[in-house]
């Protein structure tokens, strides 16, 4: 080996510690940063005819992530929000409908009623009889027209969380079009494009909190 290769191949090394170096600090540095994911430089060894080592170019800079445990926690968010939305409706009907240990409840007063109108049957002649069951009547009417408008607001506020879901969701979607358009002027120039595909995964999590993703990713 001449002294020239010998002094290229240790610029080459060197300088691909170098860039070893800055990534590692960058991991290090942002070890707490949501989003942030750790990099690893790349790198191709080139040999001259006599297999000496005539350079060394680092070739890319990737991120470690497995896409498998990526999409399966993005799946789980999916089925979390959901989980959680069907459980704070369904609470608020359970809450809205109300218990039998409850006497203002649409199930007490149905049970009354069905007691007050066996009463009148064995005595429809009675005064007292026919007060009670229109008196429960008359709060089973109230209590059915109030359930009904209750619904009907919860009806209405989950049409506008919809709604400002659905404005949500476009606009992240946008946001990863220009991405999209970023990371392919990357690959373009040559320059690495490892950040704009953290910031992708960003807005593809916030997406997978509203509704199920399934992405699938250029080789």
């Amino acid at each position: 080996m001449s002294l020239t290769s010998a002094l290229n191949t240790a610029l080459f090394g060197l300088t691909h510690n170098q860039r070893q170096i800055d990534v590692t600090a960058a991991n290090i540095a942002n070890a707490n940063t949501a989003g942030y994911t750790a990099k690893r430089v790349e790198a191709n060894v080139y040999f001259d005819k006599h297999g000496n080592v005539s350079g060394l170019l680092t070739s890319n800079i990737r991120r470690d992530i497995d896409r498998a445990i990526q999409g399966n926690y993005w799946d789980s968010l999916a089925q979390t929000a959901f989980a959680n939305t069907r459980h704070a409706y369904t609470s608020e009907i359970d809450r809205t409908i109300g218990s039998l240990g409850d006497s203002s409840s649409l199930p007490s007063l149905m049970s009354k009623l069905n007691t007050n109108l066996a009463s009148l049957v064995s005595a429809p002649d009675s005064y007292a009889a026919r007060q009670e069951f229109l008196g429960t009547a008359d709060l089973l009417a109230r209590r059915l027209n109030s359930t009904y408008e209750d619904l009907q607001n919860m009806r209405a506020r989950a049409d506008s969380a919809i709604g400002n879901q659905v404005g949500e969701v476009n606009q992240l979607l946008a946001r990863i079009q220009e991405i999209d358009k970023e990371i392919q002027s990357a690959k373009l120039t040559g320059t690495p494009g490892v950040d704009l595909h953290d910031q992708r995964d960003r807005y593809l999590e916030q997406i997978s909190s509203y509704l199920d993703v399934s992405v699938s990713f250029d080789k």
